[in-house]
């Protein structure tokens, strides 16, 4: 005879928390890029370095998002 196995249990409101913790995530995604913008003085002032080298910081940080943003879409496809 064949064991009958009993419905997995749904938990309540797991949509709901699903999109909250995507909201959030979202949100923490655009804090983290205009964190750059708004400490640029104060990262020129302690580390001592020129706009010019500045940029450079700011130029690989969003090389970075541009490149990891073409690899999660390839995934997500």
């Amino acid at each position: 005879m064949l064991a009958v196995k009993p419905a997995p249990k749904k938990i309540p409101g797991l949509r709901w928390y699903m999109v909250g913790l995507l909201c959030m995530a979202s949100e923490l995604n655009y804090l983290d890029r205009q964190t750059l913008s708004v400490l640029a003085q104060t990262i020129q002032d302690e580390l001592k370095i020129s706009t010019q080298q500045y940029s450079y910081i700011t130029s690989s940080f969003l090389i970075s998002y541009t490149i990891m943003y073409a690899v999660s879409g390839r995934l997500v496809d």
